[in-house]
């Protein structure tokens, strides 16, 4: 997993915004299933975060033209903190 190092150059306004748009179905283009739980997502940040999600969304498959994506084999504690790093650059 690699992090856009302009997570660490935003604004303490801009972080603010973020960490309202963190897991926010208001600010969100996609839905991650992970197991049971239900996770709001943009996909610009997980694209810009990783290497996975770049490809999972922009190499035609058929995840990229929907909603709600399932994430398989990966706890869904885990992937909350995969969410936080590519996000804030920081495992919380």
């Amino acid at each position: 997993v690699t992090v856009d190092p302009l997570v660490k150059l935003l604004s303490s306004t801009e972080k603010e915004m973020l960490k309202e748009s963190f897991n926010n179905s208001n600010f969100s283009d996609v839905t991650l299933r992970v197991g049971h739980q239900f996770f709001s997502a943009n996909k610009e940040i997980l694209i810009s975060g990783s290497e996975y999600f770049k490809a999972l969304f922009t190499s035609g498959m058929l995840e990229a033209s929907q909603s709600v994506v399932e994430i398989n084999d990966v706890q869904p504690n885990v992937f909350l903190a995969v969410l936080n790093y590519l996000y804030f650059g920081e495992f919380d």
